[in-house]
C-alpha cells in the first residue's frame, strides 16, 4: 500500500511504500508483536488490580467483563485474525458513539480491503487497537447494550457505566515519573540555573539555553513505556541522562535546532505582539516533564507569548499524555513528598540535595502563574487520536491545521508523531524533511520534529549517512544493519519551514 493509497490525493510527492504486515522484514512483525501484546496484557492485569477497590455490584461485573473482552482481542490479535466478521454485516465499523473521529476510521477501514491484525498497514492497526476497540473518550456515563458478538468492536470501556474513564496505563505512568525523581530533580535544577535572568541575556546566550533545552526535550523522547515494556530502571535513568551530555550530541543525525531558533527569534525582532508555539505531546511522565520546562523556558526569554501544549484526548500507547497526566505531574512537583515516597532517607543517592528542593519550591509556582495567566495552555483534538496520516489534516481537522498553521512554530515530539507526519512510508533516508511531510509543508506548516529513532522511518540525511551507520551498528555486533534506526540511541531534530518561513539559511542579530 502507497501513502497515496492510504490518503488519497493528500499524497503529492509519490508513492513511497507504507510500512505494514507485507513488508518482507521480520523484524518489523517482531517489533510490532513486542509493542502490542505487552500492552494488551498489561491492561488485564491493571483491571485485575483495580477489582478489589470497586464494590458495586455492577462495578465487578463490567470488571470480569472487560477483562474477557480484551482477554478475547488479545488471543485474536495472537491469531492474525481478520479486523472484520463476516457473520455480521459492517461489523468491523465503529458504531457512531457521538465523538467525532468515528466517520475518520470508518471511511479509511472501508479501503482497506479484507485486513487482518497482522496483515494491514502497522500505523493503522496499532491506532485502532487503541482507540477504535480499546478506548473511547468523554461521556463515560454512556452505555450501549451491543450484542455479544459486537462487544470486541466497540469502544469497550467507553460503553460502560463505571469504567469509562478509567486508565489502565495510570499506575504504569506514576510509577515510571516516581522511578524517575532524580532525573527530574537534576532537570529542574538546570532550568532554575538557566533561567536565571534569561530574559534579558544575550542572543547567544538564549541561542544556546534554546537548544539545552530542546535537546533535553529530545532525549527525555528515549524512554517510551509502549516501545521499551521491559526496559529496567537503571536504563531508564541512564537515557534520561543522556539529555544534559553533549556527548550524545554526535548520536543526533540531523540538528536543525539553530534554524528552529532563528525562526522564533525574528518573530521576536521584529516586535510581533502574539508569538506562539504549540507542542505536540507524546509521553507522560519525565518527557512530560521536560517538554513543560521547554515551554516555560520560551515563555521566560520572550521567544513566546503562549505555548499550547497539545495532549490525546484517551488513554493511547501506554505512556502518551492525557489531560489528566499533566494534572497529575503538577500535583507532584507541587508536593514533593509524593515523588520520594518510599524512599530510604539513609540512601543519600536517593534523595534530593538542599538545592534541588530550593529549585524545586521555585519552579511549582513560576509553573501554576504561566498556566494560570495563559501563558502556558492545554488543548485537545480528536485528530490526535486518528489513525491516518497527518497528510490528511488540512482535509480532516481543517479547524485544527488552520490552528497550527498560524503558529510561529509546532513541535512535533517522539515516534508515533514522526511516522505519522511522514506517512509511516519507506521514504528513501536522502529524502528532506519538508517533502516527507507532504501538504504539511506545501501549506506551510513551521513544523520541527524532536524524536528519538525508535521505528523504521527516518528521513533527511546526508547522501552516504545511512551506510556509515549501517557498518558501525555491524561492526558493534548487531544483528541487523537497520538497528540504527529503531534502538533508540540516535535522534533527530528536523524542521520544515514550510512555504511561509522560506529556507533554513535564517540569520537573525540583536540591534
Amino acid at each position: 500500500m502507497t501513502v497515496k493509497d492510504m490518503v488519497g490525493n493528500d499524497a503529492p510527492f509519490g508513492e513511497s511504500t507504507c510500512i505494514g504486515a507485507k513488508e518482507e522484514n521480520s523484524d518489523v512483525i517482531k517489533r510490532q508483536l513486542s509493542h502490542q501484546r505487552p500492552d494488551v496484557a498489561g491492561i488485564i492485569s491493571e483491571l485485575q488490580r483495580a477489582a478489589p477497590t470497586v464494590s458495586a455490584d455492577t462495578h465487578h461485573m463490567e470488571n470480569k467483563a472487560l477483562i474477557a473482552q480484551v482477554a478475547a482481542l488479545r488471543s485474536e490479535m495472537l491469531q492474525d485474525a481478520p479486523l472484520t466478521n463476516e457473520r455480521l454485516s459492517l461489523t468491523s465499523l465503529i458504531p457512531e458513539d457521538g465523538h467525532p473521529n468515528v466517520s475518520v476510521y470508518n471511511d479509511e477501514l472501508r479501503g482497506l480491503g479484507s485486513p487482518t491484525w497482522l496483515n494491514t498497514v502497522w500505523m493503522w492497526s496499532e491506532c485502532y487497537m487503541y482507540r477504535c476497540v480499546l478506548f473511547t473518550p468523554l461521556r463515560s456515563s454512556i452505555h450501549a447494550d451491543y450484542p455479544p458478538d459486537q462487544r470486541r468492536l466497540v469502544a469497550l470501556f467507553r460503553n460502560t457505566r463505571h469504567w469509562g474513564d478509567f486508565d489502565p496505563f495510570h499506575t504504569q505512568k506514576v510509577m515510571a515519573l516516581r522511578s524517575s525523581r532524580m532525573a527530574v530533580m537534576e532537570h529542574v535544577t538546570h532550568f532554575d540555573q538557566l533561567t536565571r535572568g534569561v530574559a534579558h541575556s544575550d542572543f547567544d546566550a538564549q541561542r544556546q539555553g534554546f537548544s539545552a533545552v530542546c535537546k533535553r526535550s529530545l532525549w527525555g523522547n528515549a524512554t517510551d513505556l509502549s516501545l521499551l515494556p521491559n526496559i529496567s530502571h537503571g536504563e531508564i535513568q541512564q537515557l534520561q541522562k543522556a539529555g544534559g551530555n553533549k556527548d550524545r550530541d554526535g548520536f543526533i543525525l540531523v540538528n536543525h535546532l539553530s534554524a528552529a531558533f532563528d525562526r522564533l527569534a525574528l518573530a521576536k525582532r521584529l516586535n510581533k505582539p502574539h508569538r506562539r508555539v504549540v507542542i505536540v505531546l507524546d509521553n507522560a511522565g519525565f518527557e512530560l516533564l521536560v517538554d513543560i520546562l521547554l515551554g516555560a523556558f520560551l515563555i521566560e526569554c520572550g521567544l513566546a507569548t503562549t505555548v499550547e501544549f497539545h495532549p490525546k484526548d484517551c488513554p493511547w500507547f501506554v505512556s502518551d499524555v492525557i489531560v489528566a497526566d499533566v494534572h497529575d505531574l503538577l500535583e507532584e512537583l507541587a508536593n514533593p513528598d509524593h515523588l520520594f515516597s518510599n524512599v530510604d532517607p539513609r540512601r543519600a543517592q536517593d534523595c534530593a540535595t538542599s538545592p534541588q528542593k530550593m529549585a524545586l519550591s521555585r519552579l511549582s509556582p513560576r509553573l501554576a502563574n504561566m498556566f494560570n495567566d495563559g501563558s502556558l495552555v492545554i488543548r485537545t483534538d480528536p485528530f490526535w487520536t486518528t489513525g491516518g496520516s497527518y497528510w490528511t489534516m488540512n482535509r480532516v481537522a481543517p479547524h485544527l491545521f488552520a490552528n497550527l498553521a498560524e503558529a510561529d512554530l509546532v513541535i512535533f515530539k517522539g515516534d508515533m508523531n514522526y511516522r505519522k507526519l511522514t506517512g509511516d512510508a519507506m521514504w528513501p533516508t536522502a529524502t528532506p524533511f519538508p517533502e516527507a511531510i507532504g501538504p504539511l509543508a506545501k501549506h506551510g506548516l513551521c513544523a520541527l520534529a524532536l524524536r528519538t529513532c525508535k521505528s523504521d522511518v527516518v528521513v533527511g540525511l546526508a547522501p552516504g549517512q545511512e551506510d556509515v551507520l549501517q557498518q558501525n551498528v555491524l561492526a558493534q555486533g548487531s544483528s541487523s544493519g537497520r538497528s540504527w534506526a529503531w534502538d533508540g540511541k540516535y535522534a533527530l531534530a528536523q524542521l520544515s519551514l514550510g512555504r511561509k518561513g522560506g529556507s533554513l539559511d535564517v540569520n537573525v542579530r540583536w540591534t
